[in-house]
């Protein structure tokens, strides 16, 4: 009989765990940004996000936006979403950051939405790594309008990990989803490197095209040996030339001094000419290269041959003619 109660009190926990009471409801606006809910597995949706709408959004339903996916920190993981606020993006759009970049063909602006999902249970079932990944971002893109030639993942320490991951688990996958990867303070150390299969798959998405554009700061823990030269030295091997970039801020640590500085405009960590979404925008799939067109140089002058001798004339004779009598005279 015990038995028999032991497995009921494991189905009610389990529907417990799946019927967790969230701090804010779907549909709340927290930090410039709008609670809705995710699937992390296959089934309805029952964790929570919270989603950047570009301000044009609702206006014009016939335009799709390139999508940032943003993969907190282990500090940020719980119940209350607005804890997905306390750091590097999330914390930048809710302090007034509107992504937006310009495409240097048309002149046009093209704006970004930023989904944020939240791992409700710390060190358990999150919602930031690819098994729960592969549901939410295919979930997203079919749910809200998005350009899928402009799909970009991102993260911070244990985030930036879970970012690494989308190119690791499943090569299927990223070679469908995924645009590029934005990793930065990555946990100190993932274990997925040391995985062959994780380790293959990782480079065959590099040499699919996959773009990772890589920041750490050198003061990170996780900076030497680890994190940064076993993964630095693989992209750098194997990515195609143009679409893996590393950034290495002096001074930075495992903090905001690093997990922050993607993000602003005025940033430059990979390209200067060029600010993060500026970047991402023209490493998107399919992306047409703007070619300047030819210089054109007028050809020079035809050089003249001074050694060829010139002909001339011996002698000029002029003919002219008296009005009164017509007779000709030669002047000589």
């Amino acid at each position: 009989m015990m038995k028999y109660i032991f497995g009921l009190i494991l189905i009610v926990k389990g529907f417990v765990g799946e019927g967790q009471t969230f701090a804010k409801s779907v549909g709340a606006i927290v930090g410039n940004q709008t609670v809705i809910s995710i699937p992390i597995y296959a089934g309805n949706p029952t964790k929570q996000a919270l989603i950047y709408y570009p301000d044009n959004y609702f206006k014009d339903t016939t335009k799709t936006f390139p999508v940032y996916f943003f993969f907190h920190g282990a500090g940020e993981a719980g119940t209350d979403i607005a804890l997905v606020n306390k750091q590097s993006l999330p914390y930048l759009i809710s302090h007034g950051l509107k992504p937006y970049n310009i495409d240097p063909k048309t002149g046009d602006t093209i704006k970004w939405i930023v989904i944020s999902p939240q791992c409700s249970e710390a060190g358990g079932n999150c919602s930031y790594s690819y098994p729960q990944l592969r549901y939410t971002i295919p979930y997203c893109l079919q749910k809200f309008r998005i350009n899928k030639n402009c799909v970009w993942g991102g993260g911070l320490s244990m985030g930036g990990s879970a970012t690494f991951s989308l190119g690791m688990a499943d090569t299927g996958f990223t070679m469908t989803y995924m645009t590029g990867l934005m990793p930065f303070a990555n946990a100190g150390w993932d274990q997925n490197i040391n995985n062959a299969t994780y380790k293959s798959n990782f480079i065959y998405s590099l040499q699919h095209g996959l773009k990772v554009l890589y920041v750490i700061g050198d003061q990170d823990p996780g900076y030497n040996p680890n994190a940064f030269d076993v993964y630095n030295k693989l992209m750098a091997s194997y990515a195609l030339p143009g679409f893996y970039m590393d950034s290495v801020i002096k001074g930075g640590t495992h903090s905001a001094n690093v997990w922050n500085t993607p993000f602003p405009f005025t940033s430059r960590l990979w390209s200067k000419t060029q600010n993060s979404w500026d970047l991402m925008w023209s490493l998107r799939k399919n992306s047409i290269v703007v070619t300047p067109p030819p210089v054109i140089i007028n050809p020079p002058p035809v050089p003249v041959d001074t050694t060829k001798k010139v002909p001339y004339i011996l002698k000029i004779c002029v003919l002219m003619s008296d009005s009164t009598t017509l007779n000709l005279y030669s002047h000589p």
